[in-house]
């Protein structure tokens, strides 16, 4: 059908998004909304203004990447739509870290986990831990953390899942910066 037709554009434009080709990513995410519009389809709409978020994100604009992801995440939970509702709420923990807002992060990230566990996603659930990893552990000798980022390693090499490019960095940094503090 039309709307199948449609998202291989959005999704290029997606990883180039993903891997900081941001002017090509969002060109073909243009391009890609503008038919999705014309096909009606209310998820391919949501699932585009997502991807605009992201974008907005990793430029560094986060009130027009909250705006957009406030947006998605009412859409969800309009439409229960509880993989919607996780993910929105784990990318608004991702963008309370980036502003260095950490207790609205681990809110959100919790909020996101309770909904995963609740539902048995393991996929979602590796990448909260990875994300709530990324917080300030006042934990003796950061062992919070480090089970977390075992637990995320694990999880990913067992069931072969991988992070988008910019949250992969993020977990990256994260592995770095507790080595230093354990090393210290």
């Amino acid at each position: 059908d039309r709307v199948t037709a449609i998202y291989p554009l959005t999704v290029l434009g997606s990883l180039e998004v993903q891997q900081g080709n941001w002017e090509k990513g969002e060109a073909m995410l243009t391009q890609g909304v503008a038919l999705v519009q014309m096909s009606g389809s209310t998820l391919a709409i949501d699932w585009a203004a997502l991807e605009y978020a992201h974008l907005a994100r990793y430029r560094g604009d986060y009130a027009d990447a909250e705006e957009l992801y406030r947006a998605s995440l009412a859409s969800a939970r309009a439409k229960g739509h509880q993989y919607g509702i996780t993910e929105v709420l784990r990318f608004l923990g991702l963008l309370a870290i980036a502003q260095g807002d950490h207790a609205k992060a681990r809110l959100l990230l919790l909020e996101a986990l309770a909904i995963c566990r609740q539902r048995g996603d393991v996929r979602s659930l590796v990448h909260c831990f990875s994300a709530l990893a990324a917080l300030p552990d006042e934990t003796p000798k950061h062992v919070f953390a480090i089970h977390l980022l075992s637990a995320v390693s694990a999880q990913m090499a067992t069931h072969e899942l991988g992070l988008a490019p910019l949250d992969r960095t993020l977990f990256e940094q994260t592995s770095v910066d507790l080595r230093r503090h354990i090393n210290a």
